[in-house]
């Protein structure tokens, strides 16, 4: 179905330490993004202030990624979003390939680090 929407949990409340990245397992974009929708939502959950980076990178076979990442949001915080509650959705368009995987860098800014999760819907 064309209108289906597909969600994927990339990660679910896990712990990003200062200066630390969490990436997410491949993600087969195949047969699934029809409308070349995309949308990701994340929480950050912290008793400090971090700062973090979302990026994505491309493969071809979801196994060799290709060098570098390119940048979705940078300097969220758990203030950042909706009415200051840390989530918001970052609809984008990312180039073509058939899997795609996610991170969260938490830029040591802060050296209690944070818990954070990150959604995708595709459609």
């Amino acid at each position: 179905m064309e209108g289906t929407i597909t969600t994927y949990d990339l990660l679910a409340s896990q712990v990003l330490g200062a200066g630390l990245t969490l990436t997410s397992g491949p993600v087969d974009l195949n047969d699934r993004v029809k409308n070349g929708n995309l949308s990701l939502e994340y929480v950050i959950t912290s008793d400090g202030s971090p700062t973090i980076d979302v990026t994505y990178e491309l493969s071809f076979d979801g196994v060799n990624w290709i060098a570098g990442s390119s940048t979705l949001a940078d300097g969220l915080t758990k203030a950042s979003g909706t009415s200051g509650r840390g989530v918001l959705d970052i609809t984008t368009d990312i180039e073509l390939a058939p899997w795609a995987r996610f991170a969260m860098t938490e830029d040591a800014s802060d050296a209690s680090g944070a818990t954070v999760s990150l959604k995708l819907a595709m459609q």
